[in-house]
């Protein structure tokens, strides 16, 4: 197999490029997004009048970063037994890590499916904790089911779009807003491969081109470079 040359919208674990690397798959990296956290007085109250028997809902890991930062700015006491229901992932592992002692009731791979899972789970008081460009599948399932749901919306997403000169083989999407920012500067040849780490992020990708997409098995960067690595090494 000739050198592959992918292009990743979002930084991956070194670990993963070597890995690629090793199978003649070189990955280039650019971030198309930005996010920042809210921290302000008036978010930190926000936090402080979640209920102890509260559920919190997370889709992304900005998300869970986002309130972890605001808690430690503010010195917030979150109730410590809190129930969570979150997408799989680099989502769920950061409840676990900055949030121990949440319960992950369940978790899902994609926003619809999780909307399923807290139909069919979900107890007390349901805070969803997002950012400004949270995608509507999610919150409008559940108000479709007469669930009401509180969104936080504790961090911002920015476009930072680069024209990219090179000719790749592949362009790997982690999300819907990077996909946004990176067509909206770029075009790409018929022959360049979309890979996109969910059906969410590839559907965004699809308002944009008609190239081929490939969507990895599971919402987790591990497995969308084990999904490029199949791809091109099967051709």
């Amino acid at each position: 197999m000739k050198g592959i040359h992918i292009l990743s919208t979002r930084l991956i674990l070194h670990s993963l490029i070597e890995l690629a690397g090793n199978a003649g798959i070189y990955i280039d990296q650019k971030e198309f997004i930005r996010t920042e956290p809210s921290l302000s007085p008036e978010k930190a109250a926000s936090i402080e009048e979640i209920p102890a028997r509260a559920t919190l809902i997370f889709t992304s890991t900005n998300a869970v970063e986002a309130l972890s930062r605001l808690v430690h700015e503010y010195n917030i006491q979150i109730p410590p037994h809190c129930k969570a229901f979150s997408v799989d992932g680099r989502t769920s592992t950061a409840i676990n890590t900055l949030f121990p002692a949440f319960d992950i009731v369940a978790t899902s791979e994609t926003a619809k499916k999780l909307a399923e899972e807290i139909m069919a789970k979900g107890s007390g008081p349901l805070y969803y904790i997002c950012g400004n460009l949270r995608r509507d599948e999610l919150p409008a399932l559940l108000c479709d089911k007469g669930i009401e749901v509180t969104e936080l919306e504790l961090y911002k997403t920015y476009p930072t779009p680069v024209t990219v000169e090179q000719t790749f083989d592949g362009i790997v999407f982690f999300s819907p807003s990077a996909a946004s920012s990176f067509f909206s500067v770029n075009a790409i040849p018929d022959t360049t491969i979309c890979f996109a780490i969910g059906d969410t992020t590839a559907n965004a990708i699809r308002e944009y081109t008609n190239n081929d997409i490939v969507v990895a098995s599971k919402p987790r960067q591990d497995s969308i470079v084990a999904a490029i690595i199949k791809h091109f090494q099967s051709r």
